[in-house]
């Protein structure tokens, strides 16, 4: 994307300010001089404060503030919940943010096809944000950004609970400094080194399915979530072609639904690439870490969401999810408390139980739909 040349970074176009505002030059022309707007003549055109626009002709108050949003794993928010019109993003909505929110939120603006604008304060979410890196990635990402106001300046503050801030993974085998000095920060937080171990390797296998099959950069974060217990939550993610798209490249697959293709793309040897390349072994690797630890996992893919849970017995069902943006994202949640050695064989049995309960139940809905359309079209007999 072309950047453009400004007077500073607080002015934005005519034809910014009216595409920001959704509104006709005529309209836009009355406003401003009602309103007493500050603009200024430079190379030819004329120019406003994004700052200005944002004070006197947006509201100063999140439109859905009585209904903050949470963009944590556990709840039932959606990223579209703090989006307004003319594509502008409110994050004063916010009440909290976890890891996993924090890469759906990115994902979602970085895959924006319209310019996108925020608007920010000074929350302890905004905060965590700017002290994680994500609006200096964001900006990086999209120089066609409109922020109404300047990024908030935080210094070096960070939350403790973050272990690891955003990080990108460009490139294969850029991921091993990331989990180097991720394994480092688990340790001084008192983590074991099975616990680190096991954290590297999830992080750098799913950070290599996003570049290797989804050909897109993958964004990771980590953040402990429990003070009382080694309790930590990995945020991983990108915006590739996601696990339906990718493994129903295999003409094998090709004629799977994106609900049974992301399900099946868990059992064991099984990949978008033909079956010569032996490959189709990390997602049931994954599997088997997070059964074998009593942990939980959500992956959103293809506008789909899967939750597996195995804190008491397998419970593997799809929810709704975070954001229907492309690419891949995961929430996996671990606690330092031993691993279970689990079998390739065991993991692909939760997996082909829930294929069978899950489509299952769809295949009597169906039936019973039929049924009940057949039946609301028979003529009715004369009495």
């Amino acid at each position: 994307m072309t950047q453009v040349t400004r007077p500073n970074l607080d002015w934005i176009s005519l034809e910014e300010s009216c595409e920001l505002l959704g509104v006709s030059r005529p309209t836009f022309d009355k406003r401003r001089k009602e309103l007493r707007l500050k603009e200024t003549q430079w190379r030819g055109r004329l120019w406003f404060s994004r700052r200005q626009l944002a004070e006197r002709l947006l509201p100063c108050e999140p439109v859905n503030l009585s209904s903050s949003v949470e963009l944590v794993e556990s709840s039932r928010s959606r990223v579209s919940q703090i989006k307004r019109k003319n594509h502008i993003y409110d994050l004063r909505s916010l009440r909290s943010i976890d890891s996993f929110g924090v890469v759906c939120l990115l994902c979602t603006l970085i895959s924006e096809k319209e310019k996108i604008s925020i608007i920010h304060g000074d929350s302890s979410v905004c905060r965590l944000l700017g002290s994680v890196g994500f609006f200096s990635e964001l900006v990086k990402l999209r120089a066609d950004i409109l922020g109404l106001s300047r990024t908030p300046t935080l210094g070096s503050w960070i939350d403790p609970a973050i272990l690891q801030p955003l990080t990108s993974v460009t490139y294969k085998g850029s991921e091993r400094q990331a989990v180097v000095e991720l394994q480092k920060s688990l340790g001084i937080q008192g983590f074991t080194s099975e616990m680190g171990n096991y954290v590297g390797w999830l992080i750098g296998e799913l950070a290599d399915n996003a570049l290797t099959h989804g050909k897109a950069t993958c964004y990771t974060i980590t953040q402990r979530i429990d003070t009382s217990m080694r309790r930590l939550v990995i945020g991983l993610g990108d915006r590739g072609l996601g696990i339906p798209n990718t493994l129903k490249a295999n003409p094998k697959y090709s004629s799977l639904s994106d609900r049974q293709a992301l399900l099946t793309a868990f059992l064991p040897y099984v990949s978008g690439w033909g079956d010569e390349y032996k490959r189709g072994k990390g997602l049931t690797d994954v599997v088997k870490i997070l059964a074998g630890n009593r942990g939980h996992m959500r992956v959103e893919s293809g506008g789909l969401a899967l939750q597996m849970d195995f804190r008491s017995e397998a419970k593997i069902e799809f929810v709704s999810p975070m954001t229907r943006s492309c690419g891949t994202r995961y929430s996996l949640v671990l606690e330092d408390q031993g691993f279970r050695e689990v079998s390739r064989s065991e993991a692909a049995s939760y997996i082909t139980e829930a294929m069978g309960r899950i489509f299952e139940q769809n295949e009597q809905k169906e039936q019973k739909k039929t049924k009940n359309s057949a039946r609301s079209k028979k003529p009715k007999e004369r009495a």
